[in-house]
């Protein structure tokens, strides 16, 4: 089992995972959540209930006191005071990684003089998990008014739930407006600003966020005004098709991970 990107069956924790206990599958609600401070768009993407999740394992030390530095070390680690939410994966799940808060406290019972059978408790917000890996599609020309575009062409996309990508598209000229469709979703986001060529514009579908670069991406700032409609996810499972329309003379590049329930 990883926890925060360290591998806690080393010789510093000791740790043996023998088995996890919660739910199967995630939780959801069903209401769509508005975008705050008034900005007008919506997500249908906000209503997955937290997922608790517990770990049973074992801690076993070469003795006592070296079993009482593993011990101090895991709590230590597992601290969850002054930190967010972490990453955890877990041994035969490694192609996916929750993004959990750790409890802090190690429950169970010593088990001889060098071992102890514990229990440790995770909460993740989003009961979802993530891909450990993120895919990137090649860059799509648009070229016209209006261009119809497939998502992962070559394959579908991965996981067995929505993902939320981000969308990113590079000006060549000057553009005020952009509609984007998912006609497999049936998602349509609208944005009106201004654009210049070598500008920016990023669609954070997880963010609920459109933000714009004029520094070639150096930095970027919220442009959410003017922005109606749905943040367009993509669906597991097939090929997305995507049609973007009045973005002519750009390049459009998304990157996601794929989520599990």
């Amino acid at each position: 089992m990883t926890f925060d990107s360290v591998d806690l069956s080393g010789s510093t924790y000791g740790l043996t995972l023998e088995g996890v206990s919660g739910t199967i599958g995630a939780s959801a609600r069903t209401d769509i959540t508005e975008i705050p401070f008034g900005y007008g768009g919506t997500s249908r993407d906000g209503g997955y209930r937290p997922r608790n999740i517990t770990a049973n394992c074992k801690i076993i030390g070469s003795s006592t006191s070296n079993l009482m530095t593993k011990l101090d070390a895991l709590k230590l680690l597992l601290d969850g005071v002054g930190h967010g939410e972490r990453s955890l994966i877990i041994d035969g799940q490694t192609d996916r990684y929750w993004l959990v808060r750790s409890i802090g406290q190690i429950d169970g019972h010593f088990v001889g003089d060098a071992a102890y059978q514990a229990e440790l408790r995770f909460v993740a917000s989003d009961s979802r998990a993530y891909s450990t890996t993120a895919r990137t599609t090649p860059d799509f020309s648009i070229t016209g008014g209006i261009q119809t575009k497939t998502i992962e062409s070559a394959t579908v996309i991965p996981g067995t739930t929505y993902t939320d990508p981000v969308w990113t598209f590079t000006v060549a000229g000057s553009h005020t407006a952009l509609k984007m469709e998912n006609l497999t979703t049936g998602e349509t986001l609208n944005w009106t600003g201004t654009l210049s060529a070598g500008h920016l514009l990023k669609v954070d579908s997880a963010l609920w966020r459109v933000s714009k670069s004029t520094d070639s991406g150096t930095t970027y700032v919220d442009s959410m005004t003017n922005v109606t409609g749905a943040f367009p996810r993509l669906v597991q499972g097939v090929q997305n098709s995507v049609r973007v329309t009045g973005m002519a003379s750009t390049t459009m590049a998304l990157t996601y991970r794929a989520r599990y329930l």
